[in-house]
């Protein structure tokens, strides 16, 4: 048996670790029947133009199942100027000639590629120019002329014919990033009305541009709406439109804001992707915390755990891609505020149990009773909620936030909130049923302390359930991504584990 790097996998038959642990103090309790989403994977923005660029090693670090793991890359599409075709931009010095192999090592793993464009071509847009700040005449906003939506829908398509023509096809495309913010770079408004009008009138644009994903080819592209920043909004229009609902596959978000939805009844069956955060301690609201330097630091892994789990746990959505994953503040460090180039930073670490744990899955329900290893009992709910808090958004929450099922989350980033400090544990399912796996976090605030110790756990499998194997990874402060041995009980139906403070814990079982 070949194992991964970083796993270890525990037989049932090896009667040193079949035996039960009676001493547990807290069960947790797969409930595969309930299920809630499809987990597509995890993954981040491809940092292939920018200053700290990545190299084939890069590459093969975060994508790689023996490495980081992850399954999920996303990419941008420059707008073109002038008679400037994309097959020209991939290649002149765009990408330094990485990107193509970026794609190709993420479709060879299994993965998916997505690719974001920031703007459409100036000449086609109101205020005729890329870049967000430049007004129209009127003082509003530059958007894609109606005229050119044609036009644009070509160019997208045209994009995805040239990446499968040079071998590396994509999975799926978004009209455009961020379609409610005007910033001083590449972008432009749209409203609800005009992404829907937009797949209303181009249809399924992607028709004849083979894509790839997930390991398989694919007869076209698949299509993602403008990916929204903070509110759903904007994708109320064209979910309530069955002829524009019907050219969409993929749904998009961003998560600035910590915001909590509930929308996940309300999909029509599509995919709700979160394809872009970043978080930093120059923009947090204390100032003491004011230092970037804190960004790789294990103590500061609990944020973005907290992040991962908001987006997966609670707003149900598909996917989860971090922004630029070769930085400071990402999966591996660019060689700026005291990283290393290449090295794998904690929320590298943190990403990769969710990514190995949890990508192509269904997450289902766990509950967990018991109490905590110091003897305090399990509490989910309120604002003493030690375990997997919960929140039901009140008429006064809808009202202050926006409403309509988008609302500021109270368990939010703030050193010593009930969600900041609360332990996360999620179960996944694998399509067939022959695996279920677990990724359990114990966060501590930012400097290091409040953490809770859930001492012994026993995990009760769904009956009938028989394991085979066992799989564990674990993470501390000390070592990341360390194989972990599972104690297997004599029922082969549950198991037992430790989960101090400060841990990352992931577990697999195989029938």
């Amino acid at each position: 048996m070949v194992l991964a790097l970083g796993m270890t996998v525990v037989s049932c038959k090896d009667t040193k670790t079949a035996k039960t642990a009676s001493s547990a103090n807290a069960v947790i309790t797969i409930n595969a029947g309930t299920k809630y989403q499809y987990v597509r994977g995890f993954g981040g923005m491809g940092d292939i133009t920018w200053t700290h660029r990545w190299n084939i090693q890069d590459i093969d670090t975060m994508f790689n199942p023996d490495k980081l793991g992850l399954n999920i890359m996303r990419i941008m599409i420059h707008p073109l100027s002038g008679s400037q075709t994309h097959a020209q931009l991939l290649n002149s010095s765009y990408g330094n000639g990485v990107l193509v192999a970026a794609v190709k090592k993420v479709n060879e793993v299994g993965g998916y590629v997505l690719a974001t464009p920031w703007s459409p071509p100036a000449a086609w847009k109101s205020n005729n120019s890329t870049n967000g700040s430049v007004k129209n005449t009127d003082g509003t906003n530059g958007y894609l002329l109606s005229n050119h939506y044609q036009d644009y829908a070509n160019y997208l398509k045209d994009f995805c014919i040239e990446m499968n023509n040079r071998g590396a096809p994509i999975y799926a495309v978004s009209i455009q990033n961020e379609p409610n913010f005007s910033p001083d770079y590449d972008a432009c408004v749209w409203t609800p009305e005009n992404m829907r009008d937009f797949f209303k009138q181009v249809g399924r644009f992607t028709a004849g541009a083979p894509g790839y994903g997930g390991g398989t080819a694919l007869s076209s592209v698949r299509t993602m709406t403008g990916e929204t920043e903070h509110t759903l909004e904007m994708h109320r229009a064209t979910m309530k439109d069955s002829a524009a609902l019907a050219n969409i596959d993929l749904f998009g978000r961003h998560l600035y804001g910590w915001r909590v939805y509930s929308r996940f009844q309300n999909m029509n069956g599509k995919e709700m992707w979160m394809t872009e955060m970043n978080i930093n301690s120059g923009n947090s609201k204390t100032n003491d915390d004011r230092n970037f330097l804190n960004d790789s630091k294990w103590d500061y892994v609990w944020l973005f755990m907290n992040n991962v789990d908001l987006s997966i746990r609670m707003n149900h959505e598909n996917a989860y891609i971090w922004w630029y994953s070769k930085r400071f503040y990402s999966m591996i460090g660019d060689g700026t505020e005291g990283t290393t180039s290449g090295a794998i930073l904690p929320r590298g670490h943190g990403l990769s149990h969710y990514a190995k744990f949890a990508k192509e899955t269904n997450r289902v329900d766990v509950t967990v009773t018991g109490t905590t290893g110091t003897g305090s009992a399990i509490v989910t709910t309120g604002n003493n909620a030690n375990v997997n808090p919960v929140g039901n958004p009140t008429l006064t929450d809808l009202i202050l936030h926006g409403g309509n099922n988008d609302w500021k989350a109270p368990y939010d980033q703030e050193p010593g909130s009930p969600y900041q400090r609360a332990v996360k544990i999620t179960a996944f399912e694998s399509p067939d049923g022959n695996s279920i796996s677990l990724v359990m976090y114990t966060p501590t605030q930012r400097d290091g302390t409040g953490g809770i110790d859930m001492g012994t756990i026993k995990i009760q499998l769904p009956p009938g359930f028989v394991i085979g194997s066992a799989t564990a990874m674990r993470s501390t402060s000390a070592a990341q991504s360390q194989p972990e041995t599972v104690t297997i009980g004599e029922d082969m139906n549950s198991a037992y584990i430790n989960l101090p403070a400060s841990n990352i814990l992931s577990v697999r079982f195989t029938k």
